[in-house]
């Protein structure tokens, strides 16, 4: 049982009529936030007597948490800050930490707080001077952020991920630097220079300076095996910004963006290839291992070439993640005639499945369908020369339709041999598209040591969004963490049958 926190009543009909919330959950930039759930965690704390945490907001965009603690002793609001890293996700991390003597109470002896000092009135924080932005680069980037992200004004030190910037954000702003400067970045330079200031100094950078490798550090500090995920169709990595913050403080997350985004670098067009250049880049940084692989849609069967690349290299892998990847190819290299027969057979099952996710879900199959549609007559009419295509505005940006066509033909001519390992499949609960194979998607041949499957909310786009992200935050936790146990066991009793025996 889970108490949710919401107050409701039974009816006489059986109905259940919603009253609201009984507790003080908030949302956040996407995330449902419990600030009993960090008001506990402050109260771990030796140093901490007491604490609690509400919620400030400026404007309709700018929320904020904020911790009000008593110390027990001394207080240093640093290392408070830097134990909530390591106990939380960033995002339950409080912006602003207030020391008090006491915590207001009522007359009932809940806290109150209406009496809870406003910051802007403190003289540590109402004194501080926002940073505006100074050179006229800084003036342009601050600008963009602040009319993307829906803001009044942005100083050169806000952080772009605090006020909540995501991948499609990140698309509309470096299009917009490109379009205003000339100078193009890539998304992936957000994690090397999230605040304006550290931007700006990017765009002052020589061209050459500027890196557009594949190996991304999205959340490098932490002890634990270094987790890599690689990119699906839209080529880059910010759009793995929020799980990589809800995993274990201590897990270092890197993403692998796909090479030719600088209109320099060639693109490959054979799996072994860019499984190949992903591996080597990973080798510079960690030589030794061991390796957790995870791969998104299209990167599911690179990730699953680079699992298979690195055991032949006697390298161990801890871990092959799939995030809702179809692993069935054999349609490129069935004969014309089965081809055709396969796609007659799958007609009626597949128009069985569009029927029932009508009925489940009239909108949205509606509305992905008529996309579907859309998209397949554009097409047809951009190869008959009739109108010109025009580009997706979620890719990135000019060189992205060569770079996915590569991809789609490495894909065609590439074949599915078995992984002498475990799999674990990250299958979506919400699907507006057939498969033949909707329970395995075509895994359970390739994965000799046995599939895991994972159900996690959202489709095949939203699962890496809030709210569904957090689950799936905390699914890849556990899995991490068992898949690291394993390991550590193999270590310890590399031949458990001699071990016994000595028993």
């Amino acid at each position: 049982m889970y108490r949710t926190g919401d107050l409701a009543r039974s009816l006489k009909d059986g109905n259940i009529e919603y009253h609201g919330r009984i507790d003080d959950q908030v949302k956040i930039r996407g995330f449902r936030i419990e600030p009993a759930e960090i008001e506990f965690v402050l109260k771990q704390d030796r140093s901490i007597k007491d604490a609690v945490v509400v919620v400030s907001q400026d404007n309709d965009s700018d929320k904020k948490l904020i911790a009000y603690v008593v110390p027990d002793g001394g207080f240093n609001r640093d290392e408070i800050t830097n134990y909530l890293q390591s106990q939380l996700p960033s995002y339950m991390v409080p912006r602003l930490i207030i020391q008090l003597n006491r915590i207001p109470l009522t007359s009932n002896g809940k806290v109150d707080k209406r009496a809870l000092p406003d910051p802007d009135l403190l003289p540590e924080f109402g004194n501080r001077v926002a940073r505006n932005p100074e050179t006229e680069k800084q003036k342009l980037v601050a600008s963009i952020w602040a009319d993307a992200l829906k803001l009044k004004q942005v100083s050169i030190d806000d952080n772009f991920f605090e006020l909540g910037g995501h991948s499609l954000i990140a698309v509309k702003v470096m299009k917009s630097i490109e379009e205003k400067t000339g100078s193009r970045l890539p998304i992936s330079a957000l994690f090397e220079a999230p605040t304006v200031e550290k931007l700006s100094y990017l765009l002052e950078q020589d061209e050459k300076v500027i890196s557009w490798k594949s190996l991304v550090p999205i959340k490098p500090e932490g002890s634990k095996p270094p987790l890599y995920i690689v990119h699906g169709s839209g080529l880059t990595v910010l759009v793995f910004h929020a799980l990589a913050m809800g995993l274990d403080p201590d897990q270092p997350v890197y993403g692998l963006q796909a090479r030719g985004l600088n209109g320099i670098d060639e693109p490959f067009d054979t799996i072994e290839d860019i499984a190949s250049c992903y591996i080597e880049e990973i080798l510079e940084q960690n030589p030794h291992g061991p390796y957790s692989l995870v791969g998104y849609s299209f990167g599911g069967i690179v990730a699953f070439e680079m699992a298979k690349q690195f055991k032949t290299m006697g390298k161990e892998v801890n871990m092959l993640a799939i995030f809702d990847t179809n692993a069935d190819n054999s349609v490129f290299f069935d004969k014309k005639s089965t081809r055709i027969k396969k796609k007659i057979k799958r007609q009626f099952p597949k128009f069985r499945f569009i029927v029932q996710s009508f009925i489940k879900d009239p909108s949205s199959t509606m509305d992905y369908q008529f996309k579907l549609v859309k998209g397949k007559i554009n097409n047809l009419l951009s190869w008959a020369g009739i109108i010109q295509k025009e580009p997706d505005e979620d890719e990135h940006l000019v060189h992205a339709d060569k770079i996915n066509h590569s991809h789609d033909i490495a894909f065609r001519k590439y074949h599915m041999k078995p992984y002498n390992g475990t799999i674990d499949l990250f299958r979506v609960k919400n699907r507006m598209y057939y498969l033949d194979d909707p329970k395995y998607l075509g895994w359970k041949s390739l994965a000799l040591q046995g599939l895991n499957i994972h159900e996690i909310s959202g489709d095949h786009k939203t699962f890496l969004f809030a709210p569904n992200v957090q689950e799936l935050s905390l699914l890849m936790r556990k899995i991490i963490n068992e898949r690291n146990d394993e390991i550590r066991v193999r270590k310890d009793f590399p031949n458990p049958s001699s071990v016994l025996k000595a028993i």
